[in-house]
């Protein structure tokens, strides 16, 4: 029988819902067999937790890096000295090992992505855009499959065992082929061309002048003269266009469509992320509270400023010719387009804003997530 495998967890306690979102994680892990280590399954004693996060690290088969923006600015050196002392140090001591021993410690530290995060939240030293991490879109046992396969060593897709190498014997033909042809047939047929193409061109010159000369005239009755001028009739030829085609544009589906207040935190934060159905509340995310009457996004918002709402393929051509832009004037009744952190495209309405002395500043909008096309 294996040893379970032992994984200590490293993060920030940004805020008490991501604690209980790690402890939640650590639960699913150990029920799943894995040897989970956490600083606050250890908490009945008095310990030198220096010397404790020490020994975690290193006698860890891996360690997982919760991303959080707390965690990230540790992790990269930034924020005030005096806060987060514990991460400060975890990072410092992982970042060490990472470099002390780059294939071993590439292989034991996991980054991962709690429901709320984005890929921002994981920090630089663990190179979250071109290294593995591991996203756990919902806190149950099917949202950290992914992550259990790493842990336990059990690929999604393992390649199929290896086969003997066939005995090719020599092959018999007529030639070398060229396009499927053999070099035989070409020639034959570059000879049947040769006598052609006179012949074709013969023909086509006589179709030429007698499209200029016309028809020959058909013989009719002899002309009588009357002594009245003859009448003349001018023969009127309509000529019929196709009709042009008809194009049909596909509709693209609404995802979700619903009331958001964002905000209500006393300060900034209050977002949410838009890619879930029903959406999920974040720090920041797909749209945010950022100050008073002001909208932000980790991706892209940008004014709609037409009376008539915008078709999903309206908003992703606003969107992809005015790059940039992350923040939005939240009046009441102005609106924009915004996309997802999963290339999807969405629009809201501002239905409400707070005073300027409110002590819990609150936006209230109106948006809906179109399905991707």
């Amino acid at each position: 029988m294996h040893a379970a495998p032992r994984v200590f967890v490293s993060y920030a306690y940004d805020s008490p819902a991501h604690r209980t979102d790690v402890h939640r994680l650590s639960e699913l892990l150990r029920i799943s067999g894995v040897d989970v280590r956490l600083d606050d399954y250890d908490t009945g004693e008095r310990h030198d937790w220096s010397a404790w996060m020490i020994d975690q690290i290193t006698n860890a088969d891996y360690v997982i890096v919760v991303g959080s923006p707390a965690y990230r600015k540790a992790g990269d050196g930034g924020g005030p000295a005096s806060r987060n002392r514990g991460v400060q140090h975890e990072a410092a001591v992982l970042r060490d090992r990472l470099y002390a021993d780059r294939p071993t410690w590439t292989r034991k530290l996991l980054p991962v992505v709690l429901p709320g995060n984005t890929l921002d939240d994981i920090p630089l030293f663990l190179l979250p855009y071109v290294g593995s991490h591991y996203n756990v879109p919902e806190l149950t046992s099917s949202g950290i499959e992914a992550l259990l396969r790493a842990i336990t060593g059990q690929p999604a897709h393992p390649a199929p065992s290896l086969g003997p190498v066939p005995t090719l014997g020599a092959r018999t033909g007529t030639g070398p082929t060229r396009t499927g042809l053999p070099v035989r047939s070409r020639k034959t047929w570059l000879a049947i061309a040769a006598t052609a193409v006179p012949v074709l061109v013969l023909v086509g010159v006589v179709l030429a002048r007698w499209a200029a000369s016309g028809p020959p005239a058909a013989a009719g009755p002899p002309a009588t003269t009357t002594g009245n001028p003859p009448t003349t009739t001018s023969a009127i030829t309509t000529t019929s266009s196709p009709a042009p085609p008809t194009t049909t544009t596909a509709v693209v589906r609404v995802r979700w469509q619903g009331t958001l207040q964002l905000g209500g935190y006393g300060g900034p934060g209050g977002g949410w992320f838009l890619d879930y159905v029903p959406p999920t509340p974040a720090v920041t995310g797909d749209v945010f509270y950022s100050n008073l009457n002001e909208i932000d996004s980790n991706n892209s918002i940008v004014a709609w400023n037409q009376q008539q709402a915008p078709t999903e393929n309206q908003c992703a051509t606003l969107l992809n010719t005015q790059l940039g832009h992350h923040t939005f004037d939240a009046v009441d009744g102005n609106s924009a387009c915004f996309s997802t952190n999963d290339n999807r495209v969405g629009f809201l309405t501002v239905t409400a804003t707070s005073g300027p002395n409110d002590l819990n500043p609150t936006i209230s909008v109106s948006a809906l997530v179109w399905q991707k096309p």
